[in-house]
């Protein structure tokens, strides 16, 4: 560790003081938003391998419940597997919504579902992040 303390600010993430640098860092934006198509095909490809994964390590009861945000409907669509739609996993939700929408802890299909022998949510962070934290640890922690 350095004897000045930690390094606030990394090389290159300034914030821009004058013309230059603030033309500097437009640039670099416009060139990830130029670059925006090949990111979310390398996205969708990740989406086709987990989605193979999962189909070929889902146990026989699998109960899929996603948030109605749009790039959640897709990613969950690519499963090819039936799920259902829960606005308490929206982008606005959080750690009860969440618990709620899976029937936590009482277990099986919870809200009058059919039993199941395990949930996948397809969520939001911060929110996936603190319910994990939570379940496994005990207390609210934002991870990520």
């Amino acid at each position: 560790m350095r004897k000045d303390g930690p390094r606030r600010r990394r090389q290159g993430l300034q914030p821009p003081h004058d013309g230059q640098r603030a033309q500097r860092l437009f640039d670099r934006c416009h060139r990830i938003g130029r670059n925006a198509k090949a990111v979310h095909q390398h996205r969708d490809l990740e989406v086709v391998e987990a989605a193979r994964w999962i189909k070929a390590n889902a146990p026989r009861k699998l109960r899929i419940v996603a948030s109605p945000a749009q790039r959640c409907q897709q990613t969950t669509s690519a499963l090819g597997l039936p799920f259902e739609t829960d606005r308490r996993l929206g982008t606005d939700g959080d750690v009860a919504n969440l618990l709620a929408a899976v029937g936590w802890p009482e277990g099986g299909g919870g809200d009058g579902q059919p039993d199941c022998d395990a949930v996948l949510v397809v969520g939001h962070q911060p929110t996936l992040g603190q319910t994990a934290a939570l379940l496994l640890s005990g207390d609210e922690a934002g991870w990520t």
